[in-house]
């Protein structure tokens, strides 16, 4: 039973009751030179990506420019094919 109110003292956790708990205290702090390498590297993969998408789309207008610049193509009757795929002679 408890009087007024008042909450029973909890105890504190501590880092060695939990072999799992990380203490951000021990951890060093990041190299200076950690932000920029990252952000370069981000910046060459974002570069990358572009132009390999401009590079994807110029190859899809080439080759659709390619395909209309060939014309029509002509139509091969698939029924004088044999069951074993050689044409019958007429």
């Amino acid at each position: 039973m408890r009087l007024g109110g008042a909450l029973p003292p909890q105890p504190s956790p501590s880092p060695t009751s939990d072999p799992f708990y990380l203490d951000p205290t021990i951890w060093p702090d990041a190299p200076d030179w950690l932000f920029p390498a990252v952000m370069v590297f981000t910046g060459l993969v974002v570069a990358a990506v572009v132009v390999l998408l401009v590079m994807w789309r110029k190859s899809v207008t080439v080759q659709r420019a390619e395909r209309d610049a060939q014309g029509p193509t002509q139509w091969v009757d698939l029924s004088k094919l044999d069951k074993k795929g050689r044409w019958e002679d007429d």
